[in-house]
């Protein structure tokens, strides 16, 4: 039947009947009428559900289809009703068939809401991953016709993909019909050059090359994965908690990522505790992006280990695109510093020439500024840097530099964060701040779910039918998504869901303890490795073969305590969740953890020794945490000095004071405290600076070493030139004169030059020139 009612009455039938749990009216009425003031808002909410209670069929008395009270609006879940999004929804857990003839297309497209924009995408991308599980099975079984006839229906969703036409001629081509699937490409080839203006993919022509060749294909066209056989399908398939609780959320980054699809950018701080749900819902916002034809670059930080962490990460992963983009190559080049590996690409790009360190950060801001707005000009951009209150300074400092620019260029930025870890000094604060006052700026925190949402969620839980279960397990996880995954999971692999569990991490070593030995092998090295890691890294730790490391890395996946990164970033795998990570090395006894923190040292040492720069701090930490400072220390000192080259200074300091905390050896002292006198020199921290030129003076006295005296008295001098005390300068300046004769050229020509400075700033020209033409005879 036809609902007798306005318009916005059906589209506050259909939020109703897809969001259970009950509604704050206040929250209904700025979905439904954004554009109103909150009386006005609340004021049309309900005398639509009135207009909606008087259009729906004539109930018994009870139960009505409404239940409303001053602060809430709901539909009623004991009413008799059968709801097809539902029916649908429970089909797609159980890959059933059926799906195909509930899904009819688009969700709602008479209805134009932005909190539907969402609901849209999501049944839409459930609908395509459920055919694309179909078609595999299929094909694994050899039912070729049913395979095809599923990739069809999701070419015919989504013509232009070609993660699709590759698995569809994949397909054909594996059921003998070679002309079929060249036929099939041609015709895609012919659509993509005709809507696009584009040539299919490389893979997509490495694929139909081979075929034409008529060639083995040992990989599934679209996953790069061997193609699924009875044999070889897995028996459990990874649990993943359904998404929800999150509407309003969603709705404020919906309509974000519409303005910034209209040119219009911005940023959106996402906090919470752990385990809240921030990952989750950046994920399903990266989902919708993409449907939707966005970009989508991701990346976390973990803590100690390089400076721009996430943003470098990020860049990696889009690496090819960032080399083909028509930049300048002064900005290409400008970049580095931090991405060495793109000048692999273009080998046109070179260092640029050196400038004053405030001059060459804002150098280097503006060109990762400048490759952002060139990666989204073909498509809107969404940048998702997750865990910020582990990533530093340099990070947070570029971040405030990039917010007001965005306004006006089509990228969205996701930023999340613990509010827990990040400390009272921590840049993150003034983020924050900063945020606040952007008129495009979002600050979403995430609280715990309430029952009803909590509810919600666990009833599309395949198997957990029992109310009273599903109400402990609220009780026990406290409104957290991710405790309430970790329990049910724990009861649907066997475990005692009524049982009492003391926090979170008690229940990962639960679930953690019914795993393989084997398996909990692979894991404890992994998460010495760090909360992201290599399988080839992991493996020789282990010291395993191929297929035992694999084995071990199929039960985790099925787990769902570990994901395949599909080498983004530079990763193969990562755990699921940082606590998982956390529990997992926190389990580990601390002798063993110190031994295979300094194998890790040792294998990443001879597996990547190219990439020095960026993995000296996390070789310095498992060096540290493995108990060999020796080893630990120069690597500390070469982090410091990488940290000082892109400008990351409270970086460098961090590292530069822990190798100098580790060290005896008076050289590599001198070393460190010389890193440190450098960077409080440019951060102006006269008092500090001046406590380790003491220092320094100490133990270059200690070792009697002219040259480092000589050091010491070039520091002194540019302290004092700092301070605008010309005559202790002009006295050091002769001491370092009489000190210079006896070390050589170099050293003159010094004295020579900041003499010549001096008399400049004294406005005695002459004597200056005499000065700098010997120094510059003797340099």
């Amino acid at each position: 039947m036809k609902l007798a009612a306005p318009p916005r009455a059906a589209s506050l039938l259909a939020y109703l009947l897809l969001h259970p749990p009950s509604q704050p009216r206040e929250q209904v009425a700025a979905l439904l009428w954004p554009e109103l003031s909150r009386e006005a808002g609340r004021a049309n909410l309900r005398r639509h559900l009135s207009q909606l209670s008087h259009a729906l069929p004539s109930a018994a008395p009870d139960p009505p289809w409404l239940m409303s009270t001053r602060t809430t609006v709901q539909w009623n879940p004991d009413s008799e009703y059968w709801l097809d999004v539902t029916a649908f929804e429970r089909a797609c857990a159980e890959d059933n068939p059926i799906v195909t003839e509930l899904y009819r297309g688009d969700l709602l497209t008479d209805v134009f809401d932005d909190w539907l924009l969402y609901e849209r995408e999501r049944l839409r991308n459930l609908y395509l991953a459920t055919l694309e599980r179909l078609a595999r099975q299929a094909l694994g079984q050899h039912q070729y016709s049913k395979a095809s006839n599923y990739t069809r229906l999701m070419l015919d969703t989504d013509p232009l993909h070609e993660d699709y036409i590759r698995l569809l001629i994949s397909i054909r081509y594996a059921a003998g019909d070679r002309a079929g699937a060249l036929t099939d490409y041609e015709r895609f080839r012919r659509e993509l050059l005709s809507e696009l203006d584009t040539e299919p993919m490389p893979e997509t022509i490495a694929l139909y090359e081979a075929i034409v060749h008529n060639a083995t294909l040992p990989q599934s066209a679209a996953t790069n994965q061997p193609p699924i056989s009875p044999a070889s399908s897995r028996e459990r398939k990874p649990f993943i908690l359904p998404f929800g609780g999150r509407e309003w959320e969603m709705t404020q980054l919906t309509q974000a990522w519409a303005r910034t699809r209209q040119g219009s950018g911005g940023i959106a701080l996402i906090s919470g505790e752990a385990g809240i749900g921030k990952s989750r819902l950046t994920a399903e916002v990266s989902a919708l992006v993409l449907a939707q034809g966005g970009r989508a670059l991701q990346a976390a930080a973990e803590g100690d280990t390089f400076p721009y962490q996430t943003l470098v990460l990020a860049l990696r992963s889009a690496l090819p695109l960032l080399a083909a983009i028509d930049a300048d190559p002064a900005e290409l080049s400008a970049l580095l510093p931090l991405l060495p590996e793109l000048r692999q690409r273009r080998p046109d790009l070179t260092p640029l020439p050196r400038l004053e360190p405030q001059h060459e950060r804002t150098r280097l801001y503006a060109a990762l500024f400048a490759c952002l707005v060139a990666l989204c000009q073909p498509r809107p951009l969404l940048l998702i840097l997750e865990d910020l209150h582990w990533e530093g300074a340099a990070t947070i400092d570029f971040l405030s530099f990039l917010i007001p620019r965005l306004a006006t260029h089509p990228v969205l930025l996701l930023a999340t964060y613990r509010e827990g870890e990040a400390e009272r000094s921590h840049p993150l604060h003034e983020l924050r701040r900063l945020v606040g006052q952007t008129a495009s700026g979002l600050h979403l925190p995430l609280n715990p779910l309430d029952a009803s949402a909590f509810g919600a969620i666990v009833a599309q839980v395949g198997g957990l039918t029992d109310d009273g279960l599903a109400s402990q397990l609220y009780v026990q996880g406290e409104g957290n998504p991710f405790f309430l995954s970790e329990l049910v999971a724990d009861w649907l692999e066997g475990g005692a869901a009524s049982s009492s569990h003391n926090g979170v991490h008690a229940l990962i070593n639960e679930r953690f303890a019914r795993l393989q030995p084997n398996t909990r092998l692979l894991a404890e090295v992994a998460a010495v490795a760090g909360g992201s890691f290599d399988a080839e890294l992991v493996r020789e730790v282990a010291g395993w073969n191929v297929g035992q490391a694999l084995t071990a890395l199929d039960e985790l996946l099925d787990r769902n305590m570990v994901r395949d990164e599909g080498r983004r970033g530079g990763y193969d795998y990562s755990f699921s969740h940082n606590l998982i990570h956390e529990a997992i090395y926190s389990g580990i006894d601390p002798g063993v953890r110190t031994r295979r923190h300094r194998r890790t040292a040792f294998v990443l040492e001879e597996l990547y020794p190219e990439r020095g720069d960026e993995l000296a701090t996390t070789l310095a930490r498992h060096f540290d945490r493995g108990d060999d400072p020796a080893t630990a220390v120069p690597y500390y000192l070469k982090a410091a000095r990488h940290a000082l080259a892109v400008y990351a200074d409270e970086e460098a300091l961090a590292v530069a004071s822990r190798a100098l905390e580790l060290s005896d050896n008076p050289h590599l002292r001198f070393d460190a405290l010389a890193l440190r006198e450098g960077i409080y020199n440019r951060i102006g921290n006269r008092v500090a600076q001046q406590s380790d030129l003491d220092l320094m003076t100490g133990i270059a006295e200690e070792l009697g070493d002219d040259e480092l005296i000589g050091e010491i008295l070039h520091r002194r001098i540019k302290l004092h030139n700092a301070l605008g005390e010309a005559g202790p300068a002009m006295f050091l300046i002769e001491q370092l004169t009489r000190h210079a004769a006896s070390l050589g050229l170099h050293w003159r020509a010094l004295a020579l030059r900041l003499r010549a400075n001096e008399e400049i700033n004294a406005e005695l020209y002459e004597p200056a020139l005499a000065h700098a033409t010997t120094a510059l005879g003797l340099y």
